[in-house]
């Protein structure tokens, strides 16, 4: 599938978020481009620069989302504007 980078990010970070809400291991990057249907380089692009933020940690293969990243997804879930 085609993504923009930014709607990459989120399904991304999305999958992060529900990942480990249900306290799940951190997942693969290629499981992650497996079932986002993306390509594994701009993946991983996209992964690199997130890591750059602080919002995620990759260790490895493994990404998973950082506290910070955490507690930026869970206001973005519960916010009310159409903008984040």
């Amino acid at each position: 599938m085609q993504y923009t980078d930014e709607d990459l990010k989120r399904c991304v970070l999305e999958i992060l978020y529900r990942n480990r809400s249900e306290k799940r291991e951190p997942v693969e990057q290629a499981r992650l481009a497996a079932a986002l249907d993306a390509d594994e380089a701009v993946l991983g692009s996209n992964i690199a620069e997130l890591e750059a933020e602080g919002i995620i940690d990759v260790r490895g293969d493994a990404v998973s989302l950082t506290d910070e990243g955490y507690m930026i997804i869970t206001t973005r879930q519960f916010s009310y504007c159409p903008h984040l």
